[in-house]
């Protein structure tokens, strides 16, 4: 399977998160990168969430992008 990657349009910002624990349960961690619709960087963050399951990581990152992203002030997501 080919993956390919699509930009946003215009004055959007494109996001990626992932979330993962060490074990299960264990250490939480995420990330998120965000890039504008020309694929370039804007920006990253990192964040640890304590002990629990790697959905709890997954989701725990979503909204810490989404919040970041608001505090930037980037309504287009």
């Amino acid at each position: 399977m080919v993956f390919r990657w699509v930009p946003p349009p215009p004055t959007w910002i494109k996001v990626y998160t992932d979330g993962s624990a060490l074990s299960s349960p264990g250490l939480l961690c995420g990330g998120a990168i965000f890039r504008n619709h020309q694929g370039f960087f804007i920006s990253g963050i990192a964040e640890e969430f304590g002990i629990g399951y790697a959905y709890e990581a997954e989701l725990g990152m979503a909204l810490t992008a989404l919040s970041y992203a608001s505090n930037m002030g980037w309504p287009k997501l």
